[in-house]
């Protein structure tokens, strides 16, 4: 019987102190002996003491991490912290965790953005993925930017549902109904422009950017009959400058675009106005390339445009895509900006190229 009560003994202290058959716990930092409360990591056994040194601290408030935490660009966040980290809905201000949207610079969580995203202006339907965004905010689905037998407004160029719009009296062609209201459907009004906008390249860009010889008339047409004009197929054509040559004489004629707003049409008539200047000024001109005339005729056009400080149709020129127009215009920018402006008028008047 004693023998019995000396074994329970024995086991109860070897229960209760960690050793005999059951060996020693020990913080694999420090190696003492573990007699309590320990923390266990990747497969390692910790004392309180040494666990506190190689707890994970939050990178911004660099308190010890007790709980979960969260890792990002290889930085470690405690929860409150990583919390702020993270961009809120623009509606409800809520912390965006998950998926989340962006629209117009504005982030917004699922069930706010299905309540603000945008509307296709030609299809009538919620845009539910990737969609276009043409000027003055107006968007579109990728399904209907894509489909070329779709007409486009002659302002902004965007898709339109020629079932829903009525086409422009007398010109065919349409305009969105953002734009219907500042559509010039008038010759009466394009001619006007054509005189405001001979003064505003004189004026911007001197004398010597005077068109001499007669501009017989400036036509409104729509978009088939400026691109058999041009003869071109491009859907981006806004206008068009037809020079005639004989032996006595030269006048121009410059076809527009109907529907387009005033201050469209004047930058696209500006730009008419570069080419009927530089087929008066350059024997060479037939033999440029499409680069280095549109190129220039973007240029007078921006600078004319420039000094009215109109970012938006600015921009519009810079993002072109018609390469020629866009890149053309830059290399116009950059040669200004390193020879002057009349080192540009002169390259027009006699180079083929810069």
């Amino acid at each position: 019987m004693k023998r019995i009560k000396v074994f329970l003994v024995l086991l109860m202290l070897a229960l209760l102190t960690g050793s005999a058959w059951c060996g020693t716990l020990r913080c694999s930092q420090c190696g003492k002996a573990i007699n309590g409360k320990y923390y266990e990591r990747q497969g390692q056994v910790y004392c309180l003491e040494d666990y506190e040194k190689i707890r994970p601290r939050c990178s911004v408030c660099h308190k010890p991490i007790k709980s979960q935490y969260y890792t990002k660009d290889h930085k470690t966040y405690c929860t409150s912290c990583y919390t702020k980290t993270l961009p809120r809905c623009s509606t409800c201000k809520k912390p965006l965790k998950g998926k989340y949207y962006q629209l117009n610079k504005h982030n917004y969580c699922l069930t706010c953005y299905d309540k603000v995203r945008p509307v296709c202006v030609c299809c009538h339907k919620k845009i539910k993925g990737a969609y276009q965004v043409f000027p003055d905010g107006i968007a579109a689905c990728q399904k209907c930017v894509k489909d070329k037998s779709k007409p486009r407004c002659a302002e902004c160029r965007c898709p339109i549902d020629s079932f829903m719009t009525q086409p422009i009296p007398h010109y065919g062609g349409y305009v969105c109904e953002k734009h219907r209201f500042v559509a010039v459907t008038d010759p009466n009004v394009a001619a006007k422009l054509l005189q405001g906008a001979r003064k505003n390249v004189v004026s911007t860009l001197g004398a010597v950017l005077t068109v001499r010889k007669p501009i017989l008339d400036v036509k409104l047409v729509n978009l088939q009959e400026l691109q058999k004009q041009a003869k071109t197929k491009s859907p981006g054509i806004r206008g068009f400058c037809l020079t005639r040559y004989n032996i006595f004489r030269m006048n121009h004629t410059i076809y527009v675009l109907a529907g387009m707003s005033r201050e469209n049409m004047s930058r696209v008539l500006a730009h008419e106005l570069a080419h009927a200047w530089q087929n008066e000024n350059n024997p060479k001109v037939s033999q440029a390339s499409e680069r280095f005339v549109e190129g220039f005729a973007e240029w007078v056009s921006y600078k004319t445009t420039e000094v009215y400080g109109d970012k938006k149709y600015l921009e519009q020129m810079l993002d072109n895509q018609i390469e020629d127009y866009s890149q053309g215009l830059q290399d116009f920018l950059k040669y200004e900006k390193r020879f002057g402006q009349n080192a540009v008028l002169e390259a027009a008047k006699t180079k083929t190229s810069l």
